[in-house]
């Protein structure tokens, strides 16, 4: 009996380690270090472990900005990630994007002068 009982605690210990919490710096939540996928938030309502409330907020929170506008976080790795633009997000670290910020004039007179051969989505 001894044994069931040492069981059921490490359950217990194993599916408190489990609830999300939130990273401070992007407010989404996350198991451990990794923001969890919509799924995963819907694997833990299924599994009980966390209520649809919660849920709802975490979900919420994976949801990009209305209207298509770009809006950068802080990627895991510490990076920029700027999405909006494209599928997956386009993300440098902040002497990448500095070096292309300075490069933008010299981009836009490259854009001008190629703009026949360019193409638009």
């Amino acid at each position: 009996m001894r044994s069931a009982d040492a069981k059921s605690a490490v359950v217990r210990r194993a599916g408190q380690s489990d609830l999300p919490h939130t990273n401070r710096a992007s407010k989404r939540p996350t198991v451990g270090e990794k923001t969890m996928t919509n799924q995963e938030i819907l694997a833990k309502v299924a599994a009980g472990s966390m209520t649809v409330e919660e849920a709802s907020r975490a979900m919420a929170q994976n949801q990009p900005k209305a209207g298509g506008a770009l809006h950068c976080k802080v990627s895991e790795k510490g990076a920029i990630s700027v999405y909006g633009l494209q599928r997956m997000p386009v993300t440098l670290y902040v002497g990448q994007w500095e070096r292309l910020i300075a490069f933008v004039d010299d981009l836009k007179k490259f854009a001008k002068e190629h703009d026949k051969e360019l193409s638009r989505k």
